[in-house]
């Protein structure tokens, strides 16, 4: 058998040998890694998991932030969330980091004060708003993401209060959305212990009787695509912006389920502390802020979802649910809704 024909190769270094073929297989996580994976676990029970990109989104003035001071305050102190969702006895974060350029320090200190985290500042709570933390330097009020450190990261809770602070672009933009989240990605690699980011939502929504992932986020879909859990929120009286309940549902349930629910406000110059509200069912409880004369109280909405998740039933059991959810309608119009549902998924 003749000898193979010489390689020619200029300059003075040999070419590397062709590897040799990858197995496709180490694409892909192993059996080792698939069973050696801890469940899903909370930092607040059935509110705020471990590990989690958490979105809380409304319409401006809308509470979404004072939500937020309430978690950072849960996690701080150890206190349940709205006197209802515990602390997880094993959290143990390292500190939550919150960052608002969306506020000055004046009033974002005054809410830090009463909520009751004073004792807790540059301890275990930190934050920044739109003011120099350097009076000397008038840019140092103003902070992007890449600029947080791996070992200020590490096992904190990070509040991004709001989003389109940090958006480099067009938040209708999936190019741009893209590259947010990825900075946002970025921070779980650094270990954060979860990542909770406020979100606008459409000036419209405050007009819907329902919450979803689609009308509670402003902007691209890929906002909501990369959130593992999103709390949509509304006031249910924006005329008592201080007493007023507020209406919090789970729009993008994963891993788990918490039903709708309802804190009550606080009482104006006292402290930014909610309050849950026990027993309001499983219904869209949430109230329109509009006029439409056609659904006068708001609550078309939550009445049709009772009715299509109990479609089989008759219209005495239907009326009677939608007594238990306090929606009043009468018996024809819940005759005329089960018909138009039955017909629509093919009952």
């Amino acid at each position: 058998m003749p000898a193979p024909d010489p390689v020619v190769f200029f300059g003075s270094k040999k070419p590397e040998a062709p590897k040799g073929p990858v197995d496709w297989r180490t694409h892909y996580h192993t059996n080792e890694q698939l069973f050696n994976v801890a469940p899903p676990s909370f930092l607040i029970a059935d509110f705020l998991q471990r590990e989690s990109i958490t979105a809380i989104a409304a319409p401006v003035g809308q509470r979404k932030s004072i939500v937020a001071l309430n978690v950072a305050h849960a996690l701080c102190t150890k206190e349940p969330l709205f006197d209802h969702f515990a602390v997880a006895e094993d959290a143990n974060i390292s500190r939550v980091l919150y960052l608002c350029p969306e506020m000055g320090l004046t009033s974002f200190g005054n809410r830090v004060k009463k909520i009751g985290l004073g004792p807790y500042a540059n301890k275990t709570f930190f934050f920044r708003t739109m003011n120099p933390v350097n009076p000397n330097d008038a840019d140092s009020g103003e902070m992007q993401l890449d600029e947080l450190m791996p070992e200020e990261v590490d096992n904190a809770v990070v509040i991004i209060d709001t989003a389109v602070r940090f958006i480099k672009g067009d938040e209708n933009s999936s190019a741009d959305m893209r590259v947010f989240a990825k900075s946002i990605f970025n921070l779980v690699k650094m270990k954060a212990a979860a990542i909770v980011v406020l979100f606008h939502s459409s000036k419209g929504a405050k007009d819907t009787g329902e919450l979803t992932l689609e009308n509670v986020m402003r902007g691209s879909g890929e906002l909501g695509a990369f959130v593992t859990c999103c709390w949509g929120t509304r006031l249910q009286d924006p005329n008592d912006e201080y007493r007023s309940k507020s209406f919090l549902r789970n729009c993008k349930p994963r891993d788990f389920d918490t039903k709708p629910f309802e804190v009550k406000g606080y009482e104006p110059y006292t402290d930014f502390r909610l309050h849950f509200v026990p027993n309001i069912g499983n219904a869209f409880l949430v109230k329109k802020q509009g006029g439409n004369v056609a659904d006068r109280d708001g609550m078309d909405a939550a009445a049709k979802a009772i009715i299509r998740a109990n479609a089989h039933q008759t219209i005495d059991q239907l009326l009677k649910l939608l007594k238990e959810a306090q929606i009043s309608r009468g018996e024809s119009w819940v005759k005329k809704q089960r018909k138009i549902i039955r017909a629509s998924v093919g009952f």
